[in-house]
């Protein structure tokens, strides 16, 4: 019997129960399930995927211990570094931690593809060992360098992290947009925006109010001020649509305080603040949503060195996407799959939504489209088969 090729995801993809556990709030569930997900495409596609977690993240300075362990999320195996809390040494110990699990797998490292999750100095030595005992080396580039990084040391890291993992990962590299290519100068590339859900869940376009989520890292130039000055403006505005539409919003960082500020108006358009929340919990949100916002700013550097992998759950999960045109999302939902933010202007965004809740069936009709154009490029299958490929042939 063919033995199954095997692929290793070098990353800090951490599960629910891990995070709750290490006491984590630093991660990126995002990434988290991304790389899940097309870590269950390779297994269906016939490959042996495992991944090696560092398992950390902030806040730090509470020196506490958490070893080794192993455990399985959706059949896959995750493998979880040691992580031990203690200032400045946190970053060596998880250093070697990686590399201390790759070499438990040398038996196996031979003809195997090891994938690494963007150029983190974490990862410098265990892909030097796995290329060492024979493994082929790939890169996953999913956040490119930013020109907005100031610093003189972080701009020295960067392109001293870029001209290493280009050396050493040079069996190719997997994309998260088009644009990332100019980022890597080995010859063999394939993008991967993320797997689709081929499970489609019903939502009610009938209903009286529109529910739009927003989701994510609530900073600046991912549109969170952009929103609470839209949501502001809606108010202002009144009228009898404001009862017609209402705003969860989920997720963390720097612009948490100012959008759960936006709770506590007892004006109409109502919005909820979750923060933070679970998987699970996330999952019924989204249920719950008729349209998904993606508004990283088009002004913003970051909206030519990543890709926003939460479209592909929206539009899969059945939801309107209402999006910049940053990235690839032009390139997947074309023009007719999507309600596009041309004007980073509050009055623009309310425009577009006040379009939605007043011409549901034609919303909905688009939200259709563009689940079948996320379908056309990014079904589990499709990804498992083309990675598979990519990696070892």
């Amino acid at each position: 019997m063919k033995k199954k090729p095997i692929c290793i995801y070098l990353c800090n993809a951490i599960d629910d129960v891990t995070k709750s556990v290490r006491k984590i709030k630093s991660d990126s569930p995002a990434a988290t399930k991304k790389v899940i997900d097309v870590s269950s495409a390779l297994k269906k596609s016939g490959c042996y995927p495992i991944i090696l977690s560092l398992g950390r993240g902030g806040p730090f300075s509470l020196g506490q211990r958490y070893s080794a362990k192993s455990l399985r999320v959706n059949g896959i195996p995750i493998i979880y570094a040691l992580f031990w809390d203690i200032p400045l040494l946190t970053y060596i110990i998880s250093v070697f931690s990686i590399l201390i699990l790759v070499w438990r797998l040398r038996k196996r490292l031979k003809g195997s593809s090891v994938v690494v999750y963007n150029r983190l100095t974490f990862y410098v030595l265990a892909v030097a060992l796995g290329k060492i005992l024979g493994a082929n080396c790939y890169l996953d580039l999913e956040d490119g360098d930013s020109k907005e990084d100031t610093s003189f040391i972080t701009k020295c890291i960067t392109i001293i992290m870029r001209i290493y993992y280009n050396k050493v990962c040079n069996s190719g590299a997997i994309l998260a947009m088009s644009n990332l290519r100019q980022q890597y100068t080995g010859k063999k590339t394939i993008c991967c925006y993320g797997v689709a859900s081929e499970y489609n869940n019903f939502h009610d376009w009938e209903t009286k109010t529109i529910r739009v989520i927003l989701g994510g890292t609530l900073q600046l130039n991912t549109g969170s001020q952009l929103f609470a000055e839209t949501i502001s403006y809606m108010r202002e505005c009144g009228g009898p649509d404001m009862n017609k539409v209402e705003f969860f919003i989920t997720g963390k960082g720097e612009m948490g305080g100012i959008l759960s500020d936006l709770e506590n108006d007892i004006r109409h358009p109502k919005v909820t603040f979750f923060g933070e929340v679970s998987s699970s919990k996330y999952r019924d949100i989204l249920n719950k949503s008729h349209v998904g916002l993606s508004i990283k700013l088009s002004s913003s550097d970051i909206s030519n060195t990543t890709f926003p992998s939460k479209v592909i759950e929206l539009s899969s999960d059945g939801l309107l996407l209402l999006s910049t045109r940053i990235s690839d999302v032009p390139i997947i939902f074309k023009d007719d799959g999507a309600i596009y933010i041309d004007k980073l202007e509050p009055s623009h965004l309310a425009s577009q939504i006040f379009w939605i809740i007043n011409n549901k069936k034609q919303a909905q009709i688009i939200a259709n489209k563009g689940r079948n154009y996320v379908l056309a490029t990014c079904s589990e299958k499709k990804v498992g088969l083309q990675l598979k490929q990519f990696l070892f042939q």
